[in-house]
């Protein structure tokens, strides 16, 4: 099933479906959720170089927490103060999972490299071993 994914109710009807029909016995189903990524890949990656500034305005109309938002209010089950409070409460919870996660402490080096493959690569081994002993391995010539 494919569906936009910048529309909640939409992603919502066609999850629940799909967890009906599994639950139902009629076997899996896969639910794509067609979105649009508004930051960057990761912090090496620059979106200007590949899109304008009005895509990406354009896209953000189309935010689906601001779309449900705007839904909510317009059938006037939302209104300002339970907008406010919904937003003090989950930056109430991101604070506090953030405070959870830092009493924890950085995490080990050697972790970078977990849970991203299950028997990883001989250069990744490599990089590994060299991240572990704090230095480059002299290059073969």
């Amino acid at each position: 099933i494919r569906v936009d994914g910048n529309d909640v109710l939409a992603s919502y009807k066609a999850i629940k479906a799909a967890v009906d029909r599994a639950r139902d016995g009629r076997g899996p189903s896969f639910v794509e959720c067609v979105t649009y990524r508004m930051g960057a890949h990761s912090t090496s990656d620059d979106p200007t170089r590949y899109r304008s500034e009005e895509e990406v305005r354009e896209w953000s109309k189309r935010d689906p927490i601001d779309r449900l938002r705007r839904h909510l209010f317009y059938l006037g089950v939302l209104d300002e103060a339970g907008d406010e409070a919904i937003e003090t409460d989950i930056n109430g919870q991101i604070s506090e999972a953030v405070a959870e996660v830092e009493r924890h402490g950085a995490p080990g080096r050697d972790s970078l490299f977990d849970d991203v493959y299950e028997d990883p690569p001989w250069n990744l081994q490599e990089q590994r071993r060299e991240l572990m002993l704090g230095q480059r391995a002299p290059k073969a010539h």
